[in-house]
């Protein structure tokens, strides 16, 4: 299957899937079409039982995703009470996916991209990596992703979130990296379990 948005890779002698958000030109900002798009990829890696993990990145270096597109109209009902959370098509665990997802952040990740932190198992992040909660900028709550970011481990305190520099930026999690090809000792990763 060919998609618009993401690009979608099994590695059949690895038994790893990469689903790849592919809009590089808007940060990989999601609009409805990704967000099927990636629906739809969750249900190939839950059905493939060759996929006995998966590794969710982005195309370019300056994000790793913008949250939704603002620029361009969801399409949610006039009912507000009716519309849609676009996490839940995004999300692996509202889909049913229960094999370990990995997630490979790089740039800017703010406001929904934080839905992928929350719910993968593995945080990798480059030297780059930079996060914080847009919402506020529209008039709308910063509470669901902060809050189950602040879930993966030791952010303290949640201003942090509002302090994107180096030395703000979340302490120990998620753990950052050199860019480039690091050596194997020098990968460190916070592993979430689950339930915690």
């Amino acid at each position: 299957m060919t998609y618009e948005t993401i690009i979608y890779e099994v590695d059949a002698a690895d038994r790893v899937a990469t689903i790849t958000l592919n809009r590089p030109q808007v940060l990989n900002a999601f609009n409805r079409t990704m967000c099927h798009e990636v629906r739809d990829a969750w249900h190939r890696v839950k059905d493939d039982s060759g996929v006995n993990a998966v590794v969710l990145r982005a195309a370019g270096d300056r994000a790793f995703c913008a949250g939704l597109d603002v620029r361009e109209p969801y399409g949610q009902p006039d009912d507000v009470w009716n519309h849609e959370d676009p996490g839940e098509l995004l999300s692996p665990k509202w889909q049913k996916v229960w094999k370990p997802v990995v997630c490979a952040v790089q740039g800017i990740c703010t406001a929904g991209a934080l839905y992928f932190l929350n719910e993968s198992d593995i945080v990798i992040c480059s030297q780059d990596a930079t996060f914080f909660d847009s919402h506020v900028t529209f008039g709308l709550v910063s509470a669901i992703e902060p809050v189950g970011l602040m879930r993966r481990g030791r952010i303290t305190p949640a201003a942090h979130l509002a302090k994107p520099d180096a030395d703000a930026r979340f302490g120990e999690l998620p753990r950052r990296f050199g860019t480039g090809e690091p050596a194997a000792d020098e990968v460190k990763v916070e592993r979430h379990g689950r339930g915690q």
